[in-house]
């Protein structure tokens, strides 16, 4: 046929012949509602998701531009027709061949649009000549574009009555962004989807179509063509910037109480408002509760939520771009909110319940959508259909996926049905399932089942397992047994397929995907049956439909002008707008037909003043202008000879007539005041200005406006006056500091407000007037003084006693409230203090502990002029000096011991049978050396010093006489092992007794032997040498002191005993008339040490020291000699076995010292 209006050349069937025409029902897709005209057939439906927009008989405006020529597939819950003769008791609401009806013809179709208030279009541009001019606006004539769109149809069994019932669908939008992972379908898919919707005829636009039962008419709008700008790369979110009124309704669409995801749906309604601070490039979302899908099977149905146009010119608003992993439509603004003032934005959508997040029955669930900022929620309490049951055997079934391509011969497209079989898991003999494209009422049944078209897939469900009841199937969690089962299918030739479970005891998933047959028809029809059977039981039988229909629509257009123009501020108030006076924004301009007062417009100036309102045909208008910025006041009217630059007033009367009238303006401005005006002495503190009392100069006042924002600060003249110029009509706030040495005075005494104080802090309103009654007065702060004492306090009690004295030289820190610093000063040699020169306040004291006290205890007693107010108090000053500040403190002492002892076992731990050692002197100093105070040990050993302070000291322990020092810090136990001869002791606010000392007696040792006579001169004792009797033998210490005289006994031997470990000097006196021998020319016990012998003991005896002597061989003294000879000989004969020589040079000596005798 040919459709005369637009020339479009169309199939026999009503499909454009160059266009490929796919349509589906798929689940996870978006759709809303589609033009639905004409015949819908109306088939019994199993549980599934709703079609789009199932709302009947809904009062919409009347107003249509687009056309859709796109065939739209709708999913409604798939009902459960029983085919004839197998079942022989079914639910009442399930469907057989009598109970089939078909819907009447839908009349009429009413549109509701995703509508636009758009007060102001600036869309000006300026001319070669820098005039400014406005775009043409082309006359559209009677285009009615008409098409015939099938729309596929499913309802709910529980609709099927003998009643009429309407279904809705939606008109295609513009190109939509789809997730292909919700899709589940490829992505050329998607692309083809979004290129299928760019070729339609339809306004691309999300304008909701709802249908009525009426005759069908031609609707008119008004058409403007505009150019479209790029969007701005500089995009945000401006959520913050939409408001929105929203409804969100739950549909029961079939009106039996119950809501079904699969059959029922959410009618989502809301109008939007967009701040004119929005450019384009900006974005809003709206953003939808995972309970919620935003379409139905089809996947096409997801341009149906789509752009949002304006009807009236078929301008594109907004973008739209789905997320549908996220919940989420993202709406991006053209730059028609750049041209367009206080933009309004209607939509009403049909939204659908998502049954994958519903998979059982379940009360209150929550729907939610949030469009901007602002959230609207509803809930529902979902109740799925209940399988169909008969004896032992149930089955409930749904389509789930549908792809028609009608026209099509070579590709004509696919469904897909989802069958539970057995879901209640009983036990069944000889089972079998029957799949089924034909029922006996629908003849134009384009489905079909057969070897070489149909892909059957079955899946065993493990026990208990919960089957979601909206046929949303997971097969990842069944177990996949298709090829068990591939010979036990059998193919029939009238469109039906038998699967033979055999024995079955658990339920079964069986997914059927067929092609659609080829047709032409304007009006097919797809019904698929399935039964379930089983020996000793009755079949269970039921069936899905669904049914297509065609859609027509037209539109018209009509010519339009606008108004405007602009808002100033007229800064030199003559009435003329000029160059540097600058817009004003927000002011309200409302249009009003003069002839009927109807109001026909409004809008909001810009932030530039501009304002724009649209859609006005020729006739007189009155313009009103309110919302003026507070504070301001309306310039002249009709100033100079050009109406474009003058001020129209608050209200005027304009004519449009075949163009644009872009004078109506008007100018503003704002009267400025002062504000004051006197800061003064007020010397008699009574709050009043006096005429005696003077004005106190450099003041600093500062001004704020209502929010604390510093606006001016000043500063009083030299006869205490202020003023703040140039103010606007408003509240402020006026603040005064206090001069240095003064106090404010009483606030508002009397009744004169021009002679009062306001304080420091006051507000000031100016109305159309200066206001200079903003006074402040101020008197000469008074001084006090705080103190008083520090003392010690000897007895603690916390109180000042006659015969305690102070403590000089403590410091004492004064500070404010803030804890600042103030002053700080010393007590005096008596433990005095005082601050001066204070005001009246809260001040804090702090004392410094002086070195070696501690504080004494607070507040004790009555009386708080004697009392100790601690380390750190608080002192008030009020009109008065305060002398009540004290503090005290004592000095702590304590103990320093313990214990000298004998430590006979060497040990260098004290054990029970060992005793102290009395008479020890122990020394105490201090850390620098210091000798503190002299102590011996007791009858037990035991020592102390008393009356210290905190502190390190030094510990000194005398070595006893006759003892040795034991072992230190032997052991673990401080309390028992010595701490040697000096040592620390620390004092921290207790006794220490811990600083003992162990010595043990020191051991004696002996010191020989023997002086011999040499008889043959060669140094060493041999057995027939004697030894020489009665040589004097002398002993020195370390520091030549003689401690010991003796003589060699008979035999040559000498000793001293009870010697100490130590350096000794041994010295042989020569015998008269003997020569020395020779020194150390054998071992150290055989040879002779010499005349001066040095000697070491270390713990042992040492009886190695001897010495020799011969006699001498000159003649002169041979008579002598042999007389000393023979003494010696005696002599040496004794020692010769017992001492040895040790030193030539003593031989030397004596040989000379004999010679020269």
């Amino acid at each position: 046929m040919l459709n005369r209006e637009n020339k479009t050349a169309m199939t026999r069937k009503g499909m454009v012949s160059n266009r490929l025409n796919k349509f589906s029902i798929r689940k996870y897709t978006v759709g809303t509602a589609s033009i639905l005209v004409g015949t819908t057939l109306i088939f019994g439906i199993g549980s599934q998701e709703a079609k789009a927009a199932e709302v009947t008989n809904k009062e919409m405006k009347e107003d249509a531009t687009s056309v859709n020529n796109d065939q739209v597939s709708k999913k409604v819950d798939t009902g459960q027709l029983n085919k004839d003769g197998n079942t022989s008791k079914v639910d009442t609401e399930q469907l057989n061949d009598e109970n089939i009806n078909k819907v009447a013809n839908q009349k009429e179709v009413t549109r509701v649009e995703n509508s636009v208030a758009s007060e102001k279009n600036n869309n000006s541009q300026p001319s070669e000549n820098g005039k400014l001019q406005t775009s043409d606006v082309k006359k559209t004539e009677d285009n009615n574009a008409t098409s015939d769109d099938q729309v596929t149809t499913t309802v709910n069994s529980q609709q099927l009555n003998t009643d009429n019932t309407t279904s809705n669908a939606t008109m295609s939008a513009a190109p939509i962004n789809v997730s292909k992972d919700d899709l589940k379908i490829n992505s050329e898919e998607v692309r083809n989807v979004g290129e299928k919707s760019d070729n339609t005829d339809n306004a691309n636009g999300s304008d909701v179509i709802m249908p009525k039962s009426t005759a069908p008419k031609r609707l008119n709008t008004r058409m403007r063509i505009a150019a479209v700008q790029p969007s701005s790369t500089d995009s945000k979110n401006v959520n913050n910037l939409i408001t929105s009124t929203t409804t969100l309704t739950v549909v029961d669409a079939d009106k039996n109480n119950k809501i079904v995801p699969a059959q029922d749906y959410l009618a989502l309604k809301s109008q939007i408002k967009v701040d004119d601070k929005v450019k384009s490039g900006d974005y809003f979302t709206i953003k939808y509760s995972d309970t919620v899908q935003v379409y139905g099977l089809n996947p096409e149905d997801i341009k149906n939520i789509g752009d949002i146009k304006d009807p009236n010119n078929g301008e594109t608003i907004a973008t739209a771009k789905h997320d549908t992993a996220n919940n989420l439509i993202t709406y991006t603004f053209t730059d028609y909110v750049d041209r367009f003032n206080s933009v309004q934005m209607g939509i009403n959508y049909s939204i659908y319940m998502d049954a994958d997040t519903i998979p059982v029955s379940k009360n209150d669930v929550e729907f939610n959508v949030t469009i901007g900022n602002d959230t609207t929620k509803t809930t529902a309490n979902i109740q799925y259909p209940d399988y169909v049951v008969n004896e032992k055997n149930s089955i409930g079934s749904a389509f789930t996926e549908t792809v028609s391509h009608v026209g099509n011969k070579e590709n004509p497209g696919y469904y897909k049905q989802t069958i539970y079989v057995n879901p209640s898991e009983n036990s069944l003999t000889n089972a079998k399932l029957k799949v089924q494209a034909y029922h006996s009422s629908y003849p134009n049944n384009i489905g079909q089942i057969n070897k070489e078209v149909t892909d059957i897939k079955i899946y065993q469900v493990p026990k208990g397992y919960t089957l979601n009841k909206g046929y949303d199937v997971n097969t990842k969690e069944l177990t996949d047994v298709t090829n068990q089962y591939l010979q036990k299918i059998t193919y029939g030739d009238n469109n039906s397929a038998v699967i033979d479970f055999g024995n079955a005891d658990s339920a079964y998933v069986v997914m059927v995907n067929t092609k659609f047959q080829y047709t032409t028809s304007e009006s097919p029809t797809l019904v698929q049956m399935v039964t379930l059977s089983s020996d000793n039981s009755k079949s269970a039988s039921m069936g899905n439909a669904l049914g297509f229909t065609n859609n027509q629509s037209g539109g018209a257009g009509q010519e339009v002008y606008k108004i405007g123009n602009y808002v100033w501020e007229d800064t030199n108030k003559n009435g003329v707008q000029e160059l540097g006076e600058k817009g004003v924004g927000n002011v309200t301009v409302t249009v009003f037909d003069n002839n009927t007062n109807t109001k026909v417009g409004e809008a909001v100036t810009k932030e530039d003043g501009s304002y724009l309102i649209p859609n006005l045909p020729n006739g007189d208008y009155r313009v009103e202008f309110s919302n003026l910025p507070q504070g301001y006041e309306v310039t002249p009217s009709k100033q100079g000879n050009n109406e474009e630059l003058d001020s129209n007033g608050v209200s005027s009367v304009i004519t449009v007539n075949g163009k644009d009238n872009l004078s109506a303006d008007l100018g503003i401005y704002k009267p400025k005041y002062n504000l004051g005006d006197y800061v003064w002495e007020d010397t008699n503190k009574n709050g009043i200005q006096d005429q005696d009392e003077k004005g106190i100069s450099g003041v600093t006042v500062t001004l704020k406006d209502e929010n604390g924002n510093v606006l001016k600060t000043v500063t009083t003249d030299a006869d205490g006056k202020y003023k703040f110029t140039d103010l606007d009509n408003g509240n402020y706030k006026v603040e005064f500091t206090t001069p240095e040495g003064y106090t404010p005075t009483t606030v508002t005494s009397g009744s004169d407000i021009e002679k009062d104080s306001n304080g420091l802090t006051t507000t000031g309103v100016i109305n159309g007037a200066d206001n200079m009654t903003l006074d402040s007065g101020f008197y000469k702060t008074p001084k006090y003084n705080l103190g008083n004492y520090v003392w010690e306090d000897t007895n603690k009690d916390g109180k000042q006693d006659s015969t305690e004295k102070g403590i000089s030289g403590v410091t004492v820190t004064l500070k404010n409230e803030n804890g600042e610093v103030l002053q700080t000063t010393k007590t005096d040699k008596d433990g005095k203090y005082q601050f001066t020169g204070l005001e009246n306040g809260t001040y804090k004291v702090e004392f410094e502990t002086p070195l070696g006290y501690t504080p004494t205890q607070v507040g004790s007693g009555t009386d708080e002029g004697i009392d100790s107010n601690g380390t750190s108090t608080t002192g008030v000053i009020k009109d008065k000096d305060n002398d009540t500040i004290d503090s005290g403190f004592y000095k702590p002492t304590y103990n320093l011991g313990d214990y000298v002892w004998e430590d006979t076992n060497k040990n260098g731990v004290q054990d029970k049978d060992e005793k102290g050692i009395s008479g020890v002197t122990v020394t105490l100093k201090d850390e620098n050396d210091k000798v503190l105070k002299t102590v011996t040990t007791d009858e037990n050993g035991k020592y102390q010093f008393t009356d210290l302070n905190n502190g390190t000291y030094k510990v000194e322990f005398e070595t006893p006489s006759g003892y040795t020092p034991t072992s230190v810090t032997s052991g673990n136990d401080t309390e028992k092992d010595s701490n040697g001869l000096t040592t620390t002791g620390v004092i921290k606010d207790a006794d220490n007794m811990t600083l003992d000392s162990g010595f043990y007696k020191t051991p004696k040792y002996s010191l020989g032997d023997y002086v011999w006579y040499d008889s043959n001169k060669d140094g060493k004792q041999d057995s027939t040498e004697k030894g020489i009797k009665d040589v004097k033998v002398t002993l020195l210490n370390e520091k030549g002191e003689v401690i010991g005289t003796t003589k060699t006994d008979e035999n040559g031997k000498y000793r001293f005993d009870n010697l100490d470990s130590g350096k000794y000097k041994v010295i042989f006196e020569k015998p008269a008339g003997l020569i020395q021998t020779g020194t150390n020319t054998t071992e150290d016990d055989k040879d002779a040490d010499g005349g001066e012998v040095d000697v070491t003991i270390t713990d042992h005896d040492d009886f190695t020291i001897d010495n020799g002597y011969f006699e001498e061989d000159t003649s002169d003294s041979d008579s002598d000699s042999d007389s000393d000879s023979d003494s010696d000989s005696d002599s040496d004969s004794d020692s010769d076995s017992d001492s040895d020589s040790d030193s030539d040079s003593d031989s030397d000596s004596d040989s000379d010292s004999d010679s020269d005798s």
